[in-house]
């Protein structure tokens, strides 16, 4: 059904019966949900040169064409956080999920992009210093993190509350990462019968336990390479 504003509990319960002994078991499990409302939106981007208007690469919300980096690599990962109410928003709450959906352990709060006047730190989109997102704000906020192997999407979710209404709002963006990793494998035969799957003994990795070659009589020696990475070397 439709998400009603604010919090709710909704309850799923089953119970069955044993056809022999007619013994019964039940069980129940809750699913608690808060409706939300749109007036709140986040962009997050990877290395934008411009963080207030970063490029569809840079956004990266699209899984089929993720940002490539090296994995390990620290990425700079912006959020640039607009009101599109007509009312100031406060209680901005940023938490980035660090792309692993479900674990909270791992999230992490990205740190406020601030100014200094008058002796206290504001956002750089707080255009009027008074702490709240108005109408024509974007505020902005940056984290650090090195770049996980493979593909993965990581959110950013931000809420806040209307002053005005009360009503909480919040919004989510990913961004899709590829941290490539360059990896080879050597595998190094004496006389193997098949240079692609050479026997244990062939491979002779083992100082006890050497292939035996006559002085004098011809040896190949053949190495079989293997991408063991994820992308092209």
């Amino acid at each position: 059904g439709a998400v009603a504003a604010g919090q709710y509990t909704g309850a799923a319960s089953v119970t069955v019966r044993d056809p022999v002994t007619a013994a019964t078991a039940s069980a129940i499990d809750l699913a608690i949900h808060f409706g939300t409302q749109a007036g709140v939106q986040v962009v997050k981007a990877v290395n934008a040169v411009k963080p207030f208007a970063p490029t569809a690469i840079e956004n990266a919300d699209n899984p089929a064409t993720p940002v490539i980096l090296p994995a390990g690599a620290m990425a700079v990962f912006t959020y640039a956080v607009s009101n599109t109410t007509n009312d100031a928003l406060g209680a901005v709450t940023l938490v980035d999920d660090a792309g692993t959906v479900g674990n909270l352990a791992d999230d992490f709060v990205p740190a406020p992009v601030t100014i200094t006047a008058g002796g206290k730190d504001y956002n750089t989109g707080d255009a009027n210093k008074n702490g709240l997102i108005d109408k024509t704000e974007t505020w902005l906020f940056s984290a650090s993190r090195p770049v996980g192997e493979g593909v993965y999407t990581n959110y950013a979710t931000v809420s806040a509350v209307n002053t005005r209404t009360n009503t909480m709002l919040r919004d989510d963006d990913p961004v899709n990462l590829f941290g490539t990793v360059a990896r080879i494998d050597v595998q190094n035969a004496i006389n193997a019968a098949d240079a692609r799957r050479p026997t244990v003994g062939e491979d002779a990795d083992n100082p006890l336990a050497p292939v035996l070659v006559n002085v004098g009589n011809a040896v190949t020696f053949t190495y079989l390479l293997a991408n063991s990475g994820n992308g092209p070397l």
